[in-house]
């Protein structure tokens, strides 16, 4: 038997937050879209001590 994908679903922040936020937070989707801003540009954050 052999498989085959058919299609892809699009991947976003908001669906990430969606399925994998367990802790309800809601503003998780932000939060990602943020990360990956910076992601994105090379930079990197400095967390507060």
């Amino acid at each position: 038997m052999k498989c085959f994908i058919t299609s892809w679903r699009r991947i976003s922040t908001a669906l990430i937050a969606q399925r994998y936020n367990g802790g309800g937070d809601i503003n998780y989707a932000k939060k990602l879209d943020y990360a990956l801003s910076v992601i994105r540009k090379g930079k990197v954050a400095l967390c507060a001590q």
